[in-house]
């Protein structure tokens, strides 16, 4: 694969942080006899995020990394799926990440908040994040016999799938991200269960987007996410449609594509040189 520089010769503080976001999002961390190793499996449909994942795990140095198509049995509806799953070696360094995250499950502190980059919140996103599209309901007669995806967008919102994390691990998730990036998020509680998630408005959902827009745009099976689907209407905020990005043109005043990368790049630098202590 032919990657984007933004996942390109990571340094020592960017590599830590995509690993722990992969492993907030849908990658583990299991010991074996003496060491952890890092498995994560994703869909044939998104081979392309599986790809990246497993060229940004090869950058671990005195890792080695295997990449399989294998047979998962979901053994509740009684079908087998093809799944891409991707594991490593065993090593300290994933011993050390384990011992961090695992209490004996995934947890969240301020610590592993605070060491988390751009790039490691935006794969954690790419797995765990859903954009929420609401349908105007069927108000006119032409509206009859269509499905709720061929009305008009009512409103735009963001989930973030924290539903493994208390209510006090959520809440610091939300105090984050306001005091990181000024993002105005709120923890709900799911109906079934009594379990907790983030939740972002449409105005903020908007300026997460601006945040993980570099980082999904390398990775087309993930533009879902970010393509918000205005229309011609809404010429000011077509921003948040994924095709003028590809295009490169963009609605005059608007941040080009180019310059926020340049843009993210240098706050990865800066993010860099303030980033000090070990793993």
């Amino acid at each position: 694969m032919n990657p984007s520089k933004l996942y390109q010769k990571l340094s020592r503080h960017e590599l830590r942080s995509a690993l722990l976001g992969m492993v907030l999002g849908d990658a583990s961390l299991q010991m074996r006899a003496t060491n952890a190793r890092l498995n994560m499996a994703h869909k044939p449909s998104v081979e392309d995020y599986a790809q990246l994942k497993r060229y940004i795990l090869q950058q671990v140095p005195g890792v080695w990394v295997k990449y399989k198509v294998v047979q998962h049995q979901n053994r509740k509806l009684g079908k087998v799926y093809p799944s891409l799953r991707i594991w490593s070696g065993v090593h300290p360094f994933f011993t050390k990440m384990r011992n961090r995250l695992y209490a004996p499950h995934k947890r969240i502190n301020r610590g592993i908040l605070a060491s988390l980059t751009d790039l490691g919140f935006a794969l954690w996103f790419m797995d765990d994040g859903h954009l929420s599209l609401h349908h105007n309901v069927r108000r006119y007669e032409t509206d009859e016999g269509t499905s709720a995806s061929d009305r008009s967008i009512c409103s735009r919102n963001y989930i973030l799938n924290t539903h493994s994390f208390s209510r006090e691990e959520n809440e610091m998730i939300v105090e984050w991200m306001e005091a990181r990036w000024n993002i105005k998020a709120r923890v709900k509680e799911e109906r079934r269960g009594k379990t907790f998630y983030v939740f972002l408005n449409t105005t903020n959902a908007r300026r997460l987007a601006d945040v993980v827009r570099p980082y999904v745009l390398p990775v087309p099976s993930m533009h879902y996410k970010i393509d918000f689907r205005y229309t011609e209407k809404s010429s000011a905020l077509l921003r948040y449609n994924v095709q003028p990005w590809l295009d490169g043109t963009m609605e005059e005043g608007h941040e080009c594509a180019a310059s926020i990368l340049v843009r993210h790049i240098q706050q990865m630098d800066d993010d860099i040189v303030r980033a000090c202590g070990k793993l």
